[in-house]
């Protein structure tokens, strides 16, 4: 039996000038990837298999592709078409026919007994731009819409003529999205702190409260990690910060608060005792109110007195605990 020689081709970018150059193999031991989705088509002569690595996609993004054509004669056969156009593949669908632009200018060439592979790619852009049916002209051509589509394969001419695979059914994903709800601003929300309460903590005194955020204006979005809490000392007039603290990393999205809806997280303002420690080795220093910033890093730090103060020695770490934005009461 007659071995059989299989070539492989690079096919140049779709928007690449057109050369009218025949082809040259290149002797190679591997055809088409063995995974992915394909389809074939035999006749008297030719087999052909189209080959997709992939049937979901993100609408703009190329996917890798192979055209495999086994010459099963023991001749050359004449083929017409130019690089760039031969084994182009579209995707396209009824409302989005797609139809790739088949040039004028014909290009001749042979192609051998075995097996070739030709190496391309499925567009999923639009193959045009203005006029009916077609975006605006840009920068670049536009991803499709999101939907289902099938691949149109573009295949030389031939004497005898290739036999043409079924289309391979592809999801296109990405180009279809819902408005944005806005953040929401500062001046559309009213914080205040409440359920404050005193607990004991390492038999010391620790103070728990909620900051609630209620939405006086339209619908829109907050993080759930943007809470920041500095401890205060001293009056009103002359504060000094004590320490800070930041939410934790949360796990999840964004959430949307409507109307009248509200967000909360819970602080704690504690101090942290050494081994060992003695309330008479050092003064107090009272923490006389929090600030708490957010949601949002860029909304101002809103004062809250704690009533009555916490009781600190200085000689002592300060610790301010606060949890992750939440959506609810």
């Amino acid at each position: 039996m007659k071995s059989k020689h299989i070539r492989t081709h690079s096919l140049p970018n779709y928007l690449a000038v057109l050369v009218a150059l025949l082809v040259v193999s290149v002797p190679s031991e591997s055809g088409a990837a063995p995974s992915g989705t394909s389809h074939t088509a035999v006749s008297k002569d030719w087999t052909v298999t189209l080959w997709v690595a992939r049937t979901s996609a993100r609408a703009g993004a190329p996917i890798p592709a192979t055209v495999t054509v086994d010459n099963r004669s023991d001749r050359s056969a004449d083929i017409f078409g130019c690089p760039g156009t031969n084994y182009e593949i579209v995707a396209g669908n009824s409302a989005v026919p797609n139809s790739p632009a088949i040039p004028t200018v014909a290009c001749g060439g042979k192609l051998g007994p075995g097996v070739h592979v030709f190496h391309t790619k499925v567009f999923t852009v639009y193959m045009g731009c203005g006029g009916a049916g077609n975006p605006p002209c840009g920068p670049k051509l536009s991803p499709l819409p999101d939907g289902t589509y099938r691949t149109q394969l573009i295949l030389p001419s031939s004497k005898p003529s290739l036999p043409m695979p079924r289309p391979v059914t592809l999801t296109l994903t990405g180009t279809t999205s819902k408005a944005r709800v806005p953040d929401c601003r500062e001046q559309q929300m009213t914080e205040t702190l409440n359920s404050v309460q005193m607990k004991p903590t390492n038999s010391m005194t620790a103070w728990y409260g909620q900051v609630t955020y209620k939405n006086t204006g339209a619908e829109c979005e907050m993080e759930r990690s943007t809470v920041v809490v500095q401890a205060e000392t001293g009056a009103a007039a002359s504060l000094r910060a004590l320490t800070k603290r930041s939410s934790p990393a949360a796990k999840g999205s964004p959430f949307t608060v409507q109307h009248n809806g509200r967000a909360h997280t819970w602080l704690e303002v504690s101090n942290v005792p050494p081994k060992n420690w003695k309330p008479g080795y050092c003064p107090p220093i009272a923490v006389s109110g929090l600030k708490v910033s957010g949601p949002s890093l860029a909304w101002h730090l809103n004062y809250f007195a704690l009533p009555p103060t916490v009781s600190i020695c200085s000689l002592l770490a300060v610790k301010v605990v606060s949890g992750a934005l939440e959506p609810g009461a």
